[in-house]
This record gives structure tokens, C-alpha cells and sequence, in this order.
């Protein structure tokens, strides 16, 4: 969460991720997870996107656990 799309080093991601302007904030992660094509069209991730809200917002809460690097927040 707080981290731009497409920005980790090391992973190839497609033109489309890297330049889709998208930081991860819960709206941005909720509508992605939801349906990815939709919210990122033209991306390379095969994820079909979850559709059942509680575990949407389970997935989402567990994220908002770390910071943007990837740390546990304190």
C-alpha cells in the first residue's frame, strides 16, 4: 500500500503496469483486485480478480499491514 504499480526492482512488469500511473491506495487495490483487466488494461498478470467483497476486503486489510518497501508498520 503507498507504492506506485509497476515500480518493484527486478520484476518485469508489462508496459501497461509500469505506466498505468496507479499508486496502491485501498480504492485503486479494491478495484484492481476486483477485476484487473478492467482496471488496468493490457497487463500481463493472468489473475481472473476476487469477487467475493468480504474476502476483497480481508486481502486489502492484510496489504494495509506493510509499508510501501514492504515493512510491517510499527
Amino acid at each position: 500500500v503507498g507504492r506506485a504499480a509497476g515500480s518493484v526492482e527486478g520484476y518485469k512488469y508489462s508496459h501497461a503496469m509500469k505506466n498505468s500511473g496507479v499508486t496502491w491506495v485501498e480504492v485503486n487495490l479494491a478495484e484492481y483486485l476486483k477485476n484487473p483487466k478492467a482496471k488496468i488494461a493490457g497487463n500481463k498478470m493472468v489473475f481472473p480478480g476476487v469477487k467475493d467483497d468480504t474476502k476483497l476486503a480481508d486481502i486489502i486489510a492484510y496489504l494495509g499491514q506493510f509499508n510501501a518497501d514492504g515493512t510491517k508498520k510499527q
